[in-house]
């Protein structure tokens, strides 16, 4: 790996991740993408995991009375979203908690998309590797997993590359040797680009490696899983949020392809059933 400094470490990686709250579960995040729309407002999205936030989405059955009936509706709660503050790069001083509504999500490939509610751009946000450089990543690659690891500040271990494309439950997973133990899910996995010179993001980290004994389970800290850029890319575009990594989409031509995509599946259902239920509300009451 190049020589780079401190401060580059810092500003590319460590900075760009933070700690998610989601009732009494948490784990890490990593903001991908902060930029102004056309209003003038920040858009500001963080990436985790699915299971990280799972237990704020409910969808309880209620009474509609439009319908007269009961019918399920989704209920999302909000997350919290803590970033921290050092002094002399390293000494953290503090953090800041900023709301933030789950947006997008897949339990499958276990990836949740953040919105945070603040619109005020955030200064550190990590560098998605090219899609058209995604080859370049091999076994021996050194790379540097970042996460608020038993709920800490976020903390850096560093491993390589070992495994590429393990199958497990029919998803994609490529396997490091950082350290990893609770706490780090939804974090971030990054490799040094000298070509760019830049710490580029390549993956959640996402499972360690577990090894059943005959009354127990022994936990391999050392040998982690983390879901690969690929899926990452794959779960933005189903979701419609190409502009999260791709720099020639717009954030408005995302979102309004988005609502399309939503008008199309109501039809699409009444189609199918006849009678489609009102959307449904998606944000809750913390």
């Amino acid at each position: 790996m190049a020589k780079n400094t401190r401060e580059k470490m810092h500003n590319e990686m460590l900075y760009t991740a933070l700690r998610i709250r989601a009732d009494k579960a948490g784990g890490s995040g990593t903001v991908l993408f902060s930029q102004i729309n056309k209003e003038g407002e920040a858009e500001t999205y963080i990436l985790t995991n699915h299971h990280v936030i799972d237990n704020l989405i409910k969808v309880p059955e209620e009474w509609d009375s439009l319908l007269g009936r009961k019918v399920k509706k989704e209920r999302r709660a909000t997350a919290r979203a803590e970033f921290f503050q050092y002094n002399y790069l390293s000494r953290n001083v503090g953090q800041t908690g900023l709301d933030a509504d789950v947006v997008a999500y897949d339990a499958k490939l276990d990836l949740a998309l953040l919105k945070l509610r603040d619109i005020s751009p955030i200064e550190h946000v990590a560098t998605i590797i090219p899609v058209n450089k995604i080859k370049e990543l091999h076994i021996f690659d050194d790379i540097i997993a970042i996460g608020a690891q038993l709920g800490v500040p976020p903390i850096a271990t560093e491993g390589k590359i070992v495994y590429m494309d393990a199958e497990i439950d029919n998803e994609r997973f490529n396997m490091g040797t950082y350290n990893s133990i609770y706490g780090s899910s939804g974090g971030s996995v990054f490799r040094y680009s000298e070509e760019r010179d830049k710490y580029e993001f390549i993956g959640v980290p996402s499972r360690v490696t577990v090894l059943p004994q005959m009354f127990s389970v022994d936990t391999v800290t050392h040998m982690s899983y983390f879901i690969p850029i690929e899926s990452v890319i794959g779960f933005l575009k189903d979701w419609c949020y190409d502009f999260v990594f791709d720099p020639n989409s717009k954030i408005e031509d995302c979102h309004q392809k988005r609502e399309l995509k939503k008008i199309d599946a109501r039809k699409n259902l009444e189609r199918m059933y006849g009678v489609v239920e009102p959307e449904e509300g998606k944000r809750a009451v913390k």
